[in-house]
């Protein structure tokens, strides 16, 4: 088995490319889902100057009463990711024929795990801690992905003092 390594691409075309992949998912899901569901580009690819391996991400946000129904139509149209945690408050996809790679995040709005936009503000906001990201982000480039994703965990963890 080959060990996955974490490497960054070209930002601004990675940037590029999931900001289109972003508007034709919207086409291509956004009206499947819910009315209350809130759909975002977050991730680095959604932050000017932020290193990125080139994925997008997607936040999409709903009422607590509106998981269940959201959940369904997201199984119907994505591959779930059997890596991260699924529960009733949060559930993680793969969207395939895309450009980039797609993770989508659903998430109860007001819960535990919904920062996603919450980090993506602190780090437009804040040009030193989207540096210490960046340094962190290049630090691990070409080293193994798991002990990336550790590593950017822990960071992001510390920042949002969960």
């Amino acid at each position: 088995m080959i060990e996955e390594r974490f490497r960054l691409a070209n930002t601004e075309a990675a940037h590029r490319r999931a900001a289109d992949a972003f508007e034709i998912w919207l086409e291509r899901f956004g009206n499947t889902l819910p009315l209350e569901a809130q759909c975002d580009h977050v991730g680095a690819t959604s932050v000017p100057g932020a290193l990125t391996k080139g994925d997008l991400d997607i936040a999409v946000r709903v009422p607590e009463e509106a998981f269940a129904a959201t959940r369904d139509s997201l199984d119907q149209t994505h591959t779930q990711n059997l890596k991260s945690v699924r529960n009733e408050r949060f559930a993680a996809y793969e969207a395939d024929g895309f450009a980039c790679p797609v993770g989508v995040q659903l998430v109860v709005k007001g819960s535990r795990l919904d920062v996603f936009e919450t980090y993506r503000r602190m780090l437009i906001d804040n040009p030193v801690l989207l540096a210490a990201y960046n340094d962190l982000k290049q630090r691990f480039d070409g080293l193994p992905m798991d002990e990336y994703r550790a590593a950017k965990s822990r960071f992001i963890t510390e920042q949002l003092r969960l």
